[in-house]
């Protein structure tokens, strides 16, 4: 019972740890309806979905889907808007992120706010910018990076193959040509990258010579490496091969259920976020008694196991899968097992005095995983290979072990 109110309360405290402060703000929907709340701003790896809210600050959370929402603000920190923009034809004939975008009415994060605006339409795939200039129509910031083009606009450079690759740098002299009015530096746009940084640099150099009282807004979306802390419990199916010695004149194997809680923490990388490293620190229990010899003869002996240790897996993960409200994954790592209360003794039933007892070692073994999450739930399946629980004593307990766990993405 000491073991399972631990674990719970980890769970408890993992929770309020990972809560997030709500940012006061408010949301139009696309019915115009203004709503004052609170704004609870998490870490996406493209444009969100939904939003999370909440009407007091004590209150509970809601969720309204981008869908429903034609602007969306924290003051001076964060703003989502809906607006149509334009594509040049022969972008969206080209590259397949673009070809997917409905462009009539799309929600844009604005970066900057002034004379000249700047917005971004985060993907997986690649960061698309657009902008407008002293109240036009918001355009697509020209871009592509491909192979083979023998379009005037590429100039050539090396990827990191060696190869020859031609990158489109048409937004420079694009934004060159709407900024004529501001006199700029050609330096400015010699060598613009075609990243969150750089553009906001010059359309925050655009408007101070304008005189416009510009607003920055933050970016809130993660982009090359994001972070994810889920609370995770489950069950384990445990599997140990005692010698002769705690069970009778033979050897047996002892099968039984335990409990696990933890977390699960995630760092993914890469370009479309596929590959992650993950540290679970996990509590684990497992509890198991059987009489001497049981079977055989009466017994005035009893085997004791108390199995509760912090196990510290890390592993690489990989997604195969990836959806806006679902993913699939597989996994494999190493976990290190740290006992802290964790024994196999045997006792007299009459009187309980105990006749021997053995601490089970600290030990390490390979896992493996197989998970899939849908939007902020998750289940996996783990099994863990044979590992030998007391290495260097002269006694071998050979110990397997599978697990089925559930998480939540905090």
């Amino acid at each position: 019972m000491n073991k399972a109110l631990i674990l719970l309360a980890l769970l408890i405290a993992t929770s309020t740890f990972a809560q997030q402060n709500p940012l006061n703000g408010y949301f139009i929907k696309n019915n115009n309806d203004t709503i004052n709340c609170f704004l609870i701003l998490r870490n996406w790896n493209s444009s969100p979905k939904y939003f999370e809210y909440k009407l007091s600050e004590n209150g509970p959370i809601q969720k309204i889907e981008s869908s429903e929402l034609n602007e969306l603000v924290v003051k001076n920190k964060i703003k989502y808007v809906r607006h149509s923009f334009d594509i040049d034809p022969t972008y969206l004939s080209k590259d397949r992120t673009l070809s997917k975008i409905d462009t009539t009415k799309v929600l844009l994060q604005q970066l900057v706010e002034g004379d000249a605006n700047l917005y971004s339409l985060p993907s997986t795939e690649r960061d698309i910018f657009l902008y407008s200039i002293n109240g036009n129509n918001i355009s697509y910031l020209m871009y592509q990076a491909e192979d083979n083009s023998t379009a005037n606009y590429h100039m050539y450079s090396l990827n990191e193959t060696g190869k020859k690759q031609k990158n489109d740098y048409t937004f420079r002299s694009q934004l060159l040509d709407d900024m004529a009015s501001a006199q700029l530096s050609i330096d400015y746009f010699s060598n613009l990258k075609y990243d969150t940084k750089e553009l906001i640099k010059l359309f925050t150099a655009y408007n101070s010579t304008t005189n416009q009282q510009q607003t920055d807004y933050t970016l809130c979306v993660r982009k090359k490496s994001s972070f994810r802390i889920r609370a995770k419990a489950g069950l384990s199916y445990n599997q140990m091969k005692l010698p002769p010695r705690f069970v009778s004149y033979y050897a047996k194997e002892v099968n039984g259920m335990g409990y696990q809680a933890g977390v699960d923490l995630e760092v993914l990388f890469g370009r479309k976020n596929i590959w992650a490293i993950s540290f679970e620190p996990m509590f684990l229990a497992y509890d198991e008694q059987f009489l001497y010899g049981e079977g055989e003869t009466a017994s005035h002996i009893r085997t004791n196991i108390d199995y509760f240790v912090c196990q510290l897996p890390i592993s690489a993960r990989n997604y195969l899968m990836v959806r806006p409200n679902w993913s699939a994954y597989i996994q494999l790592g190493l976990a290190y097992e740290v006992p802290l209360n964790a024994q196999i003794s045997t006792e007299l039933i009459t009187n309980g005095t105990e006749l021997k007892s053995y601490n089970i070692k600290g030990a390490a073994s390979i896992i493996s995983s197989i998970g899939c999450n849908y939007q902020r739930f998750g289940c996996e399946y783990r099994y863990e290979f044979e590992k030998d629980l007391m290495k260097m004593t002269g006694v071998r307990v050979n110990f397997l072990r599978s697990m089925i766990s559930l998480s939540y993405r905090l």
